[in-house]
């Protein structure tokens, strides 16, 4: 404790240092009164979730494997989350944003590819169908050639 400060005009109740104590003291015994309350609730359920805990032990023993991939993926998600999260902060992901145009052009991009696929397909077995029809058969140049001619029929920007 200090002593008293001088002057005459406070006792040590007044003080900063004797008020910060009490409030201390304070606390503490709230925090026993909760305690002392909540401690038979709290020993009733740390049985079961210790014995949770042990089988759980073991089992991740037990499989190294799938806890390693659980925990992978989880932070795959998180990160995922995480990098979603500060794009959609930064703005990219809004519209007409910056990701939406690359989005935009991806979407584009792949159904032309789905559809020149198709085509590729379409054209090569007709082709080949016509010369099972004529007796010979298509060529790997031949099927190169008409792969190419389909591709570039069915994007017409080539």
């Amino acid at each position: 404790m200090e002593p008293a400060p001088q002057g005459g005009s406070g006792s040590i109740g007044s003080t900063s240092a004797y008020k910060l104590q009490r409030f201390k003291s304070q606390l503490g015994d709230i925090a026993l009164t909760i305690g002392g309350s909540l401690l038979p609730a709290l020993n009733k359920l740390l049985v079961p979730l210790g014995e949770i805990a042990l089988k759980f032990s073991a089992w991740s023993e037990a499989n190294p494997e799938i806890v390693r991939n659980v925990i992978l993926a989880t932070s795959a998600i998180v990160g995922f989350r995480i990098a979603l999260a500060s794009l959609r902060f930064i703005g990219l992901m809004g519209r007409g944003g910056a990701l939406s145009m690359l989005a935009l052009a991806f979407n584009t991009v792949g159904r032309a590819a789905i559809g020149a696929t198709k085509a590729v397909k379409n054209a090569v077995g007709l082709q080949a169908a016509l010369a099972a029809m004529s007796g010979t058969k298509l060529t790997g140049l031949q099927s190169v050639t008409t792969a190419l001619k389909a591709m570039a029929l069915a994007v017409p920007c080539i």
